[in-house]
């Protein structure tokens, strides 16, 4: 939620970074991944996001996919 609601505030690419860190640090983590194939029900979502039914994996892949193509040119380091 941080990374996908601070990806086109430049004041807050550090939030970003480390939030990406920490999603690195936890992919490899067996529990976690495990954990994304849960059935994501959509309680509460950021406004932009799409209306879908899937896993928390594929919500990662939304989310990432909007910072990459909607995101701050600041972030461009994360993923060129």
């Amino acid at each position: 939620y941080f990374m996908f609601d601070a990806r086109r505030d430049p004041a807050k690419v550090g939030l970003v970074h480390i939030c990406t860190f920490i999603l690195l640090k936890l992919s490899g983590e067996r529990n976690f991944c495990v954990q994304l194939n849960r059935v994501f029900a959509a309680t509460t979502r950021p406004q932009d996001l799409p209306l879908f039914t899937g896993t928390h994996t594929d919500l990662m892949v939304i989310v990432l996919h909007k910072m990459v193509v909607n995101g701050s040119d600041k972030l461009s380091p994360l993923y060129n």
